[in-house]
């Protein structure tokens, strides 16, 4: 995962998903929006590694910034 890379995500894990799901047309459950990634940071705990990546989504003129553990 780069910085300025295209994602996408479910609405129903960003702000007001109901609300972009609606103006949108489209059930909660299946409506998407896309993102960009802001910040991918990677660490090791131990034997274990993490990575976390924060991410701008934009729905019906509102922004989003997500944290997102993978």
């Amino acid at each position: 995962m780069l910085v300025v890379s295209r994602v996408h995500a479910g609405v129903m894990h960003i702000r007001s998903a109901l609300t972009c799901a609606l103006l949108s047309g489209r059930r909660t459950d299946q409506a998407m929006n896309n993102g960009v990634v802001l910040e991918v940071t990677r660490s090791k705990i131990g034997d274990r590694a993490s990575t976390i990546i924060t991410v701008r989504f934009e729905c019906i003129g509102k922004t989003a910034v997500k944290t997102v553990g993978l």
